[in-house]
């Protein structure tokens, strides 16, 4: 496991600053949302919206369709809305930070993964470890005795999810 850690020393911190570059990203998307409209969620969730006539000389406005509450969409929204608000309320650092510890803790356990799944192999601590990492994916060459195992990483992230990897192994 440390001579692990140590090869991908260099892979973590690229990996620390793709999080960190996401959770800054990720945290404006959710403060803009808070300003929101219903016809933005709307948009957002692509459901119908309808006009509706303002009370007592009040502006019309649009909002969600007839039965909306009643979908899974709402919930969607709902728990969207929640989010973006809970996330705004926070400072960015703070929030940055946060995400950058989640990075990190993820990292190490995928490290552990990864050694779990060489010693099911057959490897041990002994064994050599030429690794390299071409931007955000790594990948190992594990060789003990007559035994040579492969790994890589498989990195993903976007507007739905936070950055993360698996290791495969062959």
């Amino acid at each position: 496991m440390k001579s692990l850690t140590a090869q991908s020393e260099t892979f973590k911190s690229t990996w620390l600053k793709i999080s960190y570059e996401w959770a800054a990203g990720n945290y404006v998307t959710h403060v803009a949302r808070t300003d929101w409209t219903e016809q933005q969620w709307a948009q957002f969730l692509r459901v119908e919206t309808r006009t509706v006539q303002g009370r007592l000389g009040a502006d019309d406005y649009v909002t969600f369709h007839k039965g909306f509450y009643n979908t899974k969409q709402a919930r969607r929204y709902d728990t969207a809305r929640n989010a973006s608000f809970r996330i705004a309320r926070m400072l960015l650092i703070d929030y940055v930070n946060s995400e950058v510890e989640k990075a990190k803790a993820h990292f190490e356990s995928a490290l552990q993964k990864l050694a779990y799944r060489l010693a099911a192999k057959g490897m041990t601590a002994s064994a050599h470890i030429s690794s390299q990492h071409v931007g955000v994916n790594y990948e190992a060459v594990i060789k003990q005795d007559d035994k040579v195992v492969r790994a890589w990483t498989i990195i993903a992230s976007g507007a739905v999810q936070r950055p993360h990897y698996r290791y495969l192994i062959k």
